[in-house]
């Protein structure tokens, strides 16, 4: 844990896994916050995140790795659920540390997602495998609700819950090259999301009052889909000549619009509601665009981006030039950009392929802000910031 006022750690490192930490979860157990992992050693451990020491014994019973962990709230208990390289799915009270009702088993193959949401009232689990399989689970009883949700024809590798017009669905990605949109209630499938060779970046958004999801992947091509009805959007949106490695959404002009990054070395912000370029693409970086974030400088939209090129740029979406010089000190491939603010400034925190650092840099000068935050020896892929005690926290992966 990093505290981002300050850009020191919060507290010494969290150790006690032995081997690779895959999934974590966080939630509020009597009161306070607390972290649920799990990894390759196989157990799940509980860490108060305001001391940060463990909180109890590890849960142990997964006989493989820990892939996948979720929270959330039974017979008005804490409880995490895990999915497992075992095929289980195993639910914890947090609450004492001990296993809540036995594995819930099923699957054919490794779990590699899980979510939580309700339905009909009642606590469920959705999880995604392997066996190409989406399985829904009534916490309360500990039994499948309803017969597996089949369509995928390859590894289920995520998982997310959200409503729809009032309703619960789950959306899955998969090793297919699809995702699907599913009801919950019923377990029918809505739509098939497909077209992309392979998907690399996702944003969601609102589009005349409708939710969107934004696609980025190999075959260089920006999608947009109609989460109510699962249909695409309009026509693809091309203009890159690479592959698209990430995606955000904000508004300019008070139209919706997403910024994309690609290994043409460009950034290209699109309108979502006619289908076109907004401008000409931005220019400047000398090596694939890897990262991209939006926030607001000075009360104006920018895209922050980072690339192989080793460098950060920020842009003035409004005018579609570079704000300053770019950020640079970077030593190798910037992996992820997050956005946030600190004691009222604009801050980006940006991670390094590699280097297993934060650089954090106050966009409203272009200075960097306080020193590295070191602690990490290998790469760190994600960045993403929140708040702990009133205080701005990042989290990195």
């Amino acid at each position: 844990m990093w505290d981002l006022t300050t850009g020191t750690p919060h507290g010494e490192p969290i150790t006690g896994h032995t081997d690779t930490v895959h999934a974590v979860a966080c939630t509020v157990l009597d009161g306070r916050p607390v972290a649920v992992t799990g990894g390759t050693n196989r157990t799940v451990r509980v860490w108060d995140l305001t001391t940060g020491a463990p909180r109890g014994e590890p849960l142990t019973g997964h006989t493989d790795w820990v892939n996948a962990v979720a929270c959330t709230v039974l017979d008005g208990r804490p409880v995490a659920v895990t999915g497992g390289a075992d095929g289980t799915v195993r639910v914890w009270d947090l609450t004492t540390g001990t296993p809540h009702g036995e594995s819930l088993t099923g699957h054919d193959g490794w779990v590699w997602g899980v979510a939580c949401t309700v339905l009909d009232g009642r606590p469920v689990a959705v999880t995604g495998s392997d066996d190409g399989t989406v399985r829904v689970w009534d916490l309360t009883v500990r039994a499948p609700h309803g017969e597996p949700l089949t369509g995928h024809t390859d590894t289920v590798t995520a998982v997310a819950c959200t409503v729809l017009e009032g309703r619960p669905v789950v959306a899955t990605a998969s090793d297919d090259r699809t995702v699907r949109l599913w009801d919950l209630t019923t377990g029918a499938s809505l739509g098939v999301l497909n077209g992309h060779s392979r998907v690399y970046a996702v944003a969601c958004t609102e589009l005349n009052g409708r939710p969107v999801a934004v696609t980025g992947g190999v075959d260089a091509m920006v999608r947009v889909w109609d989460l109510t009805t699962g249909a695409p959007r309009g026509e693809p949106l091309t203009g890159h000549s690479g592959w698209e490695n990430a995606v955000a959404c904000t508004v300019v002009d008070g139209r919706p619009v997403a910024v994309t990054g690609g290994g043409d070395r460009t950034v290209r912000v699109w309108d979502l509601t006619t289908g076109t370029p907004v401008g000409e693409p931005l220019t400047g970086h000398t090596g694939t665009v890897t990262a991209v974030a939006c926030t607001v400088v000075d009360g104006r939209p920018v895209a922050v981006t980072g690339g192989a090129d080793r460098t950060v740029r920020v842009w003035d979406l409004t005018t579609g030039t570079p704000v300053g010089e770019p950020l640079t000190g970077h030593t190798d491939t910037v992996t992820a950009v997050a956005c946030t603010v600190l004691n009222g400034r604009p801050i980006a925190v940006i991670s390094n392929r590699f280097i297993g650092a934060l650089r954090m840099w106050d966009l409203t000068t272009g200075t960097p802000y306080g020193p590295p935050l070191t602690g990490h020896t290998d790469t760190v892929r994600a960045v993403v910031c929140t708040v702990l005690n009133g205080r701005p926290r990042g989290h990195r992966q």
